[in-house]
C-alpha cells in the first residue's frame, strides 16, 4: 500500500501529538517529500543518528534510547489515526447506507 502525505500535514501531525519543538525542528531539516522524510527519520531514530546536532552532550546510547521512545510514540499515535480514521470511514459508509434506504 502507498501513501501520500505533505510535509505540512506531517507537521501538523507531529505538533497536534505532542512532539517536542526539537523533534519539530529536526524533521523539519529533513530534506524531501513527507514520505522520504518520515522514511529517513525512522531509520536514522533507530540508531539515534537523527538526534546527533541537537544531543551533543549525550552519547550513542542515549541518543538510541531517545531515538527508540520516540519511535514508539510516533509508532503508537501512526496506529490511533489510523484507528480513528477507520471508524470514521465506518460510520461515514453507515450514514450513506441510511441515507440511500430514506
Amino acid at each position: 500500500m502507498r501513501f501520500y502525505i505533505r510535509n505540512a500535514d506531517l507537521n501538523t501531525f507531529l505538533y497536534e501529538q505532542d512532539f517536542g519543538t526539537y523533534f519539530l525542528q529536526i524533521m523539519r531539516r529533513l530534506e524531501g517529500g513527507a514520505v522520504a522524510v518520515l522514511t529517513k527519520a525512522i531509520t536514522e531514530l533507530h540508531t539515534g543518528e537523527t538526534l546527533v546536532s541537537d544531543t551533543a552532550s549525550l552519547n550513542w546510547n542515549q541518543r538510541e534510547e531517545i531515538g527508540q521512545s520516540l519511535l514508539k510514540k510516533l509508532a503508537e499515535e501512526m496506529f490511533a489515526l489510523c484507528d480513528r480514521s477507520s471508524r470514521l470511514t465506518s460510520y461515514a459508509g453507515d450514514l450513506q447506507d441510511r441515507l440511500k434506504a430514506n
